[in-house]
């Protein structure tokens, strides 16, 4: 979604359209190029369907979301106003969307050269083997582990903004998971099984 301007509106809300996750309380907006926070209010009032869906305020140049449950799912519009209450006001907006995003992973296919969603059971490797995978979902960082170290090792090897690349090697045969959580919920895990043979 593109950034959202009333006509002869020189202010705007960074970023223009946005994705919480509703275990996150700590999400938010910032008003860029405002004349002054005196002037910067939330007018019209927030909308969001379903009604009840996120908490909005604004305080100086800060619009902070807090979803009203750790489930809540829906849509809010928030408008800011940049002009005295004397004034007519002109407005800008920002569409926020309040849904749980799960932790999903993509390898990469050698045979191919393309990422590819990741099974989360059944994929074979060969001791001393070693596939790269991408997690993304959920709320970053994330922490890794494996089952069962002596078969399966996994470890972080790049961070590109929100792009977190895994190794995962084999190590001898048997059958192992490697895991995953986000910084949000330690107990919901992404776990993905190999059998290494």
């Amino acid at each position: 979604m593109g950034q959202q301007r009333e006509a002869g509106c020189l202010f705007k809300i960074s970023p223009p359209s946005i994705t919480v996750d509703p275990r996150d309380k700590n999400e938010y907006l910032i008003v860029e190029d405002y004349s002054s926070t005196a002037n910067l209010r939330l007018q019209p009032a927030p909308y969001c369907s379903p009604a009840g869906t996120a908490t909005i305020n604004l305080s100086g140049d800060r619009i902070t979301i807090t979803p009203s449950s750790d489930t809540a799912r829906g849509k809010c519009v928030v408008y800011v106003s940049d002009a005295p209450p004397e004034k007519d006001p002109t407005s800008t907006s920002a569409e926020v969307t309040i849904q749980k995003e799960p932790l999903y992973a993509t390898y990469y296919d050698t045979s191919s050269t393309m990422y590819r969603p990741q099974p989360l059971e059944g994929m074979s490797l060969s001791p001393g083997s070693v596939i790269t995978i991408v997690i993304s979902g959920g709320k970053p960082p994330y922490n890794e582990s494996s089952s069962n170290p002596s078969v399966l090792t996994v470890a972080l090897k790049t961070v590109e903004e929100d792009r977190y690349t895994f190794i995962v090697t084999a190590v001898k045969k048997g059958i192992a998971s490697a895991r995953f959580t986000d910084s949000l919920d330690p107990k919901e895990k992404l776990s993905i099984q190999y059998n290494v043979k």
